[in-house]
């Protein structure tokens, strides 16, 4: 059994504990020992942890939706003024296709945050 002998005090909120507690509930363990293992996998992989992947992703992805956003913004603003919105076929079938596969990214960037958290 390792040494355990230094203590470490620290104050959280009761939210932050109890997502602590829920998180060793489902590793089976103690809260300390839960903290003690996220402590020490964090400190050996501190720049490719999955987190941080998981981190990068979301906000790559939530670029490309913004981009997304904004082109339908400006389509519906055009329209809604009075003025003709034409949008070739080959740009409709392109935008389909980007939506999709945005919607499936969504969806498993959201599956690798409840495989982390829930």
């Amino acid at each position: 059994m390792p040494d355990l002998s230094v203590l470490v005090a620290l104050r959280m909120t009761p939210e932050l504990a109890a997502l602590l507690d829920a998180a060793a509930q489902r590793g089976d363990c103690r809260r300390s020992a839960w903290m003690r293992e996220a402590l020490a996998q964090s400190a050996m992989e501190p720049q490719t942890g999955e987190l941080r992947e998981l981190t990068k992703a979301l906000r790559q992805h939530n670029a490309r939706l913004l981009g997304i956003g904004r082109n339908l913004n400006q389509l519906a603003r055009a329209a809604n003024s009075g003025r003709a919105v034409k949008v070739p076929e080959v740009t409709l079938r392109l935008a389909t296709v980007e939506t999709k596969a945005a919607r499936e990214r969504t969806t498993a960037l959201l599956a690798s945050l409840e495989r982390l958290f829930v």
